[in-house]
């Protein structure tokens, strides 16, 4: 298997990864240019043996970075492909990204927008509320007291992802012989991951999307799109209303609360009867950590 010179830093990486939780046969099946045969096959330590395999595959996806665990996130989703205890594992990548520097978002947010954090806001919490594998959030109120949430990219995010395509595009070809008798194109799988990353890294596609969102939506009494603050927001910041609720997921609150469950699951559905028949333009992952309950017979998106 050959690869640029470019990308064999992040090979080495790889390889290390693979190493450290016990996949080193998977190493030897890409014989990286004799990579393999150049780093030491250590043994995994006692506290990754005891682990399952399908922990150990979650594991590597988390050490690897963004571009993997937003693969891993896909994955998740094709019970058709994988047992239920790696379904599992994958499922739980959604909130396992290291945050970054704020200072550093803060220069972003002044490269992107040319102003400063004083410059629009009237106060703006250092301490991110959430790390996704493409950007940062924070919590900030504008100089109008308007409450806000502002996500900013991660740094080089960008270059990381393209370098990292191309990695899993010669690990494809490299592993053809391991999946042809699965009923899946995995190259093709991969330049549909590629389309839609490359979208995500513009935050003006998802600022659009809210803004169609928000229309569609202006006259229901059940569902609430936040705004989107475009005046301030770029290809690499998004600032949107800032919403109080109780994350879908939380079943427990919300039962709590007295709020009938069977009431908001009709709403959600009603909600996406409307997108699809009515529109032809839906929400492209609506898990609950993207799902807001904001009463009992409200819900936001």
């Amino acid at each position: 298997m050959r690869i640029s010179y470019k990308n064999l830093k992040r090979y080495k990486e790889i390889v290390h990864i693979l190493i450290k939780y016990g996949f080193s046969f998977i190493v030897e099946k890409l014989n990286i240019e004799d990579i393999a045969y150049k780093i030491p096959i250590t043994n995994p330590s006692e506290e990754i043996k005891n682990m399952s395999t399908a922990t150990k595959i979650r594991c590597v996806i988390e050490e690897l970075g963004p571009t993997y665990i937003k693969f891993g996130q896909l994955l998740s989703t094709r019970k058709d492909l994988f047992d239920q205890d790696i379904i599992d594992e994958l499922s739980k990548l959604r909130d396992s990204v290291e945050p970054f520097d704020t200072d550093t978002a803060k220069i972003i947010f002044k490269n992107e927008t040319g102003l400063d954090i004083d410059d629009i806001f009237k106060e703006f919490n250092d301490t991110p509320i959430g790390a996704a594998s493409i950007g940062q959030v924070y919590e900030g109120k504008l100089k109008n007291n308007e409450d806000v949430i502002v996500k900013i990219q991660r740094p080089n995010i960008e270059e990381t992802i393209k370098s990292d395509i191309e990695i899993l595009r010669s690990i494809a070809s490299a592993l053809k012989d391991l999946y042809k008798d699965i009923d899946i194109d995995l190259k093709q799988v991969i330049e549909e991951f590629n389309t839609q990353l490359i979208r995500e890294l513009d935050y003006n596609f998802e600022a659009m999307n809210a803004i169609k969102f928000k229309k569609m939506f202006e006259d229901s009494k059940e569902v609430y799109i936040p705004s989107i603050y475009s005046e301030y927001s770029t290809q690499k910041v998004l600032i949107m209303e800032k919403i109080i609720g109780i994350k879908l997921s939380d079943i427990s609150k919300i039962r709590e609360l007295g709020w009938s469950t069977k009431n908001i699951a009709e709403i959600g559905v009603r909600s996406l009867f409307k997108q699809v028949f009515e529109y032809g333009f839906f929400h492209g992952d609506p898990h609950p950590g993207n799902i807001f309950v904001v009463s009992s017979n409200c819900h936001m998106i």
